[in-house]
């Protein structure tokens, strides 16, 4: 009977999941009711925090051998949708004016425009830029914590995922290298639809802060606290090699 219990709770926990994360995909690409990339983090997040606790109540009563292989198609779907939200604030997003590029409307001036503008190969030209603005009072503080520590922080859930999905990343050389490859990635697409800025220094902060994350979710105190809140088994999914 408890267990019966236990099946009808996850059921629901997960359908919630499901209903918010539909309604934030109509959200997502529905112009009529875009909300600001605040609201749709909360949605995601609110998503995922009910499918991980539909998923820890499902492997209560479950075969051990299948707890695993449950946790980590929830840690890959989370992953996903972090990466498609990722996509749509880098590059399609109309809050922030992205996604009117058009390959068959060129125009030169724009492109001319985006160079002279939005086009920085300077390292650290656009931090101490904004560092001074802020300390000299000539920008609001949200533009300094969006334009710096956002990108701080926009990548550290990579610190997360990768090592969890992919073991070779466990490896700090192995992460690093592919954290500027990612990065770069962004920013090449940046460059190529003219959607924000192509910005050495959002190359800096975004590896810095994937990399910041890496080592403090190695902690070994950190990497324990994990592993007991995501019930990581080491010889299944092991965090840490």
């Amino acid at each position: 009977m408890k267990k019966k219990i236990s099946l009808i709770l996850s059921i629901i926990l997960y359908l919630v999941a499901i209903f918010i994360l539909l309604y934030y995909f109509s959200v997502e690409f529905n112009e009529l009711l875009r909300l600001s990339p605040t609201g749709r983090i909360v949605l995601l997040l609110s998503g995922c925090l009910f499918m991980y606790f539909g998923g820890l109540v499902l492997t209560k009563y479950i075969d051990k051998k299948y707890k695993n292989k449950v946790l980590k198609i929830n840690i890959g779907i989370w992953f996903i949708l972090y990466i498609i939200l990722l996509s749509t604030l880098t590059l399609f997003d109309d809050y922030f004016y992205r996604g009117n590029f058009n390959i068959l409307n060129w125009d030169n001036k724009i492109f001319k425009n985006y160079l002279s503008n939005s086009l920085n190969l300077v390292p650290f030209k656009t931090i101490i830029s904004y560092v001074t603005k802020f300390v000299s009072g000539n920008i609001a503080p949200y533009i300094f914590i969006y334009n710096i520590l956002g990108n701080v922080i926009a990548l550290m859930p990579f610190a997360f995922f990768l090592p969890l999905l992919f073991k070779k990343q466990n490896n700090f050389k192995t992460f690093l290298l592919t954290m500027i490859c990612i990065v770069t990635g962004i920013e090449l697409l940046q460059f190529i639809t003219m959607s924000g800025s192509c910005d050495i220094d959002d190359v800096i902060l975004n590896v810095s802060g994937s990399l910041i994350m890496y080592e403090i979710l190695h902690i070994k105190s950190i990497n324990e606290l994990l592993k007991n809140i995501f019930l990581l088994e080491k010889n299944k999914i092991n965090y840490k090699d």
